[in-house]
């Protein structure tokens, strides 16, 4: 996909990962043995996993790793399982994010392996609470301030992701 990270933990600020594919996992990011890196401002979207092998994690695939997430927005990514994010005995933070418009799912727990978790805040959801699919391997922490309405992207037909001043997101 686009950018590995393997046994590191980075700050990642203000990126654009668009337009990759994997050929299983992590289309846009793969994160994995126990990296645990920072991402603020950053647009995943229009990412891929093939549909051979597992396929999961469209924008993003986790195994075994717990990244911080604030200010990132999923959209219009594809994968087999997990078209936003795609878990494997991880445990990733998500704050002030969007996921809106990934297939199959917005947020995906492998049903394999030691259980996941999510911690959620201020964050858009497609689905909501009960749009996250956990296989009953895992925890979601669904904090304060999550909702589950159309985030009212720019022009995302034109790759703006920047969000309407009507936006339910802004503020």
């Amino acid at each position: 996909g686009g950018i590995v990270v393997h046994t590191a933990d980075p700050l990642l600020n203000n990126l654009f990962i668009i337009d990759n594919i994997a050929a299983t996992v992590g289309g846009g990011i793969a994160i994995r043995d126990n990296s645990n890196p920072t991402l603020s401002s950053v647009t995943i979207t229009n990412n891929s996993t093939g549909s051979g092998g597992y396929g999961g994690g469209g924008g993003m695939y986790l195994s075994s790793s717990s990244p911080t997430l604030t200010g990132v927005t999923f959209s219009g990514n594809t994968a087999v399982y997990g078209g936003g994010i795609s878990l494997l005995d991880s445990s990733p933070t998500l704050t002030n994010s969007i996921l809106w418009g990934n297939s199959s799912e917005e947020i995906y727990f492998n049903e394999n392996g030691s259980p996941n978790s999510i911690t959620i805040t201020y964050s858009d959801i497609q689905g909501g609470e009960a749009g996250i699919v956990t296989n009953d391997n895992g925890t979601v922490y669904w904090g304060d301030g999550n909702i589950d309405a159309d985030p009212l992207f720019c022009d995302t037909g034109n790759g703006d992701f920047t969000l309407a001043s009507n936006s339910p997101c802004v503020g």
